[in-house]
């Protein structure tokens, strides 16, 4: 991700996400002393998820803000498999699709007009 969806979806990760991954991890660890606590950073927490969890939580910050992303599975008559996506946005009634040679490829491709479409509106 670039500009200011890079900014907003780093602050959306912190407040949204991985401050309640850290609240119910925290309640499970407890140090010698008795309190609860965690020492996690957002970013390298997010950095070394796998992909496809990646894709689950950038695909839950473009949903908060009205932007939707999707992939999925092609197998033609040819046998040829590939990975169709597409992004919809101003309230569902625009809509930029494309095909991929992988379901990362197709990820990336979604993400980054979801990216252009997001940084447009800034």
């Amino acid at each position: 991700m670039k500009g200011q969806a890079k900014e907003d979806f780093e602050k959306w990760l912190s407040e949204n996400y991985l401050n309640n991954c850290i609240n119910l991890y925290s309640e499970l660890i407890e140090s010698p002393v008795g309190i609860t606590s965690i020492n996690i950073t957002h970013i390298p927490y997010f950095a070394n998820c796998p992909e496809s969890m990646k894709w689950g939580i950038i695909q839950d910050w473009f949903d908060s803000v009205e932007i939707e992303l999707n992939t999925s599975r092609s197998a033609y008559l040819s046998g040829k498999v590939e990975y169709d996506w597409n992004v919809y946005y101003d309230q569902d009634t625009e809509m930029i699709e494309g095909e991929s040679k992988s379901r990362q490829e197709a990820r990336n491709a979604a993400i980054e007009k979801a990216v252009e479409i997001y940084n447009s509106r800034k």
